[in-house]
């Protein structure tokens, strides 16, 4: 059936026009200079910031020493650094906020006893850990010069000990088997939650209706939020993992296991209908659009006439309620774009370092620029957030570490030969720009877990990109 395709005239044509389209990507030089080789580890060494990490680390070592502190923490399970930091990877989205603060402290506290223990001990070079580190420190001024300190800085601590373990784990995600067996119990994990989701669904336990306009959606009764308390929540955790799970079963050789993933997708993909968030299903669906372009470009035509079809099959609720984005008479779609124009008025007066971090303190300020009396915890938006709590600053180290995260795996991409590797990658890819969308539409770091699995996802692209480099025989960069 497969050479049958392939000699059809139809396949050769849309093969031709892919081709010479191929082409011309590989020879622009906007994507040449997109995936040049960066700066790489010489240089970094040379920077203040490893000459700093040099010092806190004989620092650190010393007093391990003196303190004769190997005879409390030796053989402990403290010292067990993969085993914490993967099992907070995989549980991350799983266990209450309070349950994961408590094992990412602990994995934080394992990481750095294994530096005290060993002065040999190298951090693992990662072209995007400085921006990220650039970017805490900013949120650290940011919460402490917050306008509302005492309700800042709990919050804030909280959020800084999150973004610094989603990237510590790259110093301990050494291997690529460490690295598979993480993506195959979060895919897991994904699956179980999906499947609480479903069964909430089933039920009849959602009956939230605060969630939804039924002026708009009388068809809509429940929205499905399983361990994320939120439908919206429960989409963009969704959207990180759904693509990582499409990328298991397409690299997957055992039938037994590639069944698995192929039902963990069905899964994952009939939870996201039931959260029924407008902003998760374009999320999800762009991720799926990347995911199929990095795959094979030929694959865009069946990917349009799926969509179509999907019209013709999906119920009349789930299309109106997707055909509805950005429509203004809905009152979910009006409240963002208040929230929105209320923001940009407040941030020009408070771009240069933001009102401080949290709830709190944008709801100090937001009420005097707020557009027809919309009250808001926060702005509905990732990158206006970020700029609203810490500054123009604090939204261009992110935006550089988004930058360096796609160059890297792009990069790896495109050189590596490893056909499972790349499903990786593409996975990996497609996960973050599918979760960017979503954060177009809300804060996708309001709740700390989603916060949490966004920069482990960034890591673990990273470390990917690491382990095609090394099989490939490159220089590590």
């Amino acid at each position: 059936m497969r050479e049958l395709i392939k000699e059809s005239l139809i396949y050769k044509i849309i093969d031709k026009i892919f081709s010479i389209f191929d082409k011309q990507v590989e020879n622009s030089c906007i994507v040449n200079a997109f995936l040049k080789e960066p700066a790489g580890e010489e240089v970094s060494r040379s920077s203040i910031f490893y000459k700093l990490w040099l010092h806190f680390h004989n620092f650190i070592c010393s007093i391990y020493e003196k303190l004769h502190l190997e005879k409390i923490f030796g053989g402990s399970i403290f010292t067990r650094t993969y085993f914490w930091c993967a099992i907070t990877c995989v549980a991350a989205a799983l266990l209450p906020t309070s349950i994961i603060i408590v094992m990412v402290s602990v994995s934080v506290f394992s990481i750095l006893l294994a530096f005290a223990r060993d002065r040999e001990m190298q951090l693992i070079f990662s072209p995007v850990n400085k921006y990220v580190f650039v970017y805490i420190v900013v949120y650290i001024f940011a919460i402490i010069t917050s306008l509302s300190f005492k309700e800042s800085v709990l919050g804030g601590m909280v959020f800084v000990l999150f973004t610094f373990f989603g990237v510590a784990i790259q110093w301990i995600i050494d291997s690529r088997k460490k690295l598979e067996d993480v993506i195959k119990f979060m895919v897991a994990i994904g699956a179980v939650i999906s499947i609480y989701g479903i069964a909430q669904y089933v039920s009849g336990m959602t009956g939230n209706m605060e969630w939804i306009d039924t002026s708009m959606f009388d068809g809509i009764t429940m929205r499905v939020y399983a361990t994320m308390l939120n439908p919206n929540v429960l989409a963009e955790y969704l959207i990180l993992i759904t693509p990582v799970a499409a990328a298991c079963f397409m690299k997957e050789d055992n039938i037994k296991l590639k069944v698995l993933y192929g039902v963990s997708v069905l899964l994952l993909g009939i939870c996201m209908i039931l959260t029924f968030s407008r902003g998760g299903w374009l999320g999800l669906l762009l991720a799926g659009v990347v995911f199929i372009v990095l795959m094979d470009k030929r694959f865009i035509l069946l990917g349009i006439v799926c969509l179509v079809a999907l019209y013709f099959i999906l119920p009349d609720t789930i299309i109106n309620r997707f055909t509805s984005i950005g429509n203004l008479e809905d009152s979910s779609t009006a409240y963002r774009v208040y929230i929105w124009i209320g923001t940009l008025s407040m941030l020009q007066d408070y771009w240069l370092c933001g009102t401080g971090f949290g709830e709190a303190s944008f709801e100090k300020v937001y009420p005097a620029y707020a557009l027809h009396a919309v009250s808001a915890p926060h702005s509905h938006n990732l990158f206006l957030q970020i700029t609203a709590e810490a500054g123009i600053m604090a939204l261009i180290m992110f935006v550089i570490a988004l930058f360096v995260f796609f160059r890297t795996t792009g990069r790896a991409l495109k050189n590596t030969q490893d056909k499972k590797m790349r499903y990786i990658l593409i996975g990996f890819i497609s996960s973050i720009c599918g979760f960017l969308v979503q954060s177009m539409t809300d804060y996708t770091f309001y709740n700390y877990r989603v916060m949490l699995c966004f920069w482990i996802i960034i890591s673990l692209g990273m470390i990917a990109a690491r382990v095609c480099e090394k099989d490939s025989g490159g220089a590590q960069n």
